[in-house]
């Protein structure tokens, strides 16, 4: 009989601790059997990729919204009627290059997109495909890239120069220069303004604003986000 009235304590302590597992999470509790992982460590590796709104959010970052990857140009947070908050976004799609506003509610999760860069050299401009060709440093595999997809950038482009391309699944779909960028300057001219800037043009052919003791054949460092001179390289 004691036996019996141990069990019958045993199996309603398991039944009371089911009950509570239930009752905090809405669902049937179930305990993981041997061997098995328990699923709450794998949740927490699924939410490694997902943002949440607004804290998350930061210009830059690629996410999946719709089922398309969109890339964060802008955004801005604000309150909207009895304390509802939401993010406003400016995004564009990176494989299209579509330029589309999303509004993201406050505690919104969104996934973010994984995407992969290696560096890269720059070979050559393909006028038969309109395509710039880049060589992987480690590879030595070729990517091309569209002039829509450089813009500007493209101005910036020497034989050689180091950069750095994305790649999201199978896809180039972005660039950006590794380091600055140095030049020589191959005129000036100036301006008269009270600040002493005047204007120079550049070896590649693009005309900028730089101080005034800044000479023919002189060779200056430009910023790679803004391609603004930063100084003279002596």
């Amino acid at each position: 009989m004691q036996e019996r009235g141990a069990l019958l304590l045993a199996l309603g302590a398991v039944a009371a601790f089911r009950a509570g597992q239930s009752f905090v999470s809405g669902s049937p509790a179930t305990l993981p059997r041997a061997g098995q992982a328990d699923s709450r460590q794998l949740d927490v590796q699924r939410l490694g990729g997902i943002l949440q709104v607004p804290g998350d959010i930061k210009n830059g970052k690629t996410i999946l919204l719709d089922g398309k990857p969109w890339v964060i140009k802008s955004f801005q947070s604000k309150k909207i009627g009895k304390g509802v908050a939401i993010t406003k976004c400016q995004v564009k799609n990176i494989l299209t290059g579509a330029m589309v506003e999303k509004a993201l509610k406050s505690g919104q999760k969104v996934e973010e997109v994984e995407t992969v860069w290696s560096d890269a050299t720059y070979s050559y401009y393909s006028e038969d495909t309109s395509n710039y060709v880049f060589m992987d440093t480690e590879t030595f595999e070729e990517s091309m890239l569209p002039q829509a997809l450089l813009g500007d950038s493209s101005e910036w482009l020497t034989d050689g120069v180091l950069v750095e391309v994305e790649k999201y699944e199978d896809k180039y779909i972005n660039f950006r220069f590794k380091g600055d960028i140095i030049i020589e300057v191959v005129s000036t001219t100036d301006t008269s303004r009270e600040d002493g800037d005047q204007q120079v043009v550049l070896a590649n052919g693009v005309t900028k604003a730089a101080p005034g003791y800044i000479k023919q054949g002189d060779m200056v460092l430009i910023d790679p986000n803004t391609f603004a001179i930063k100084k003279r390289v002596t």
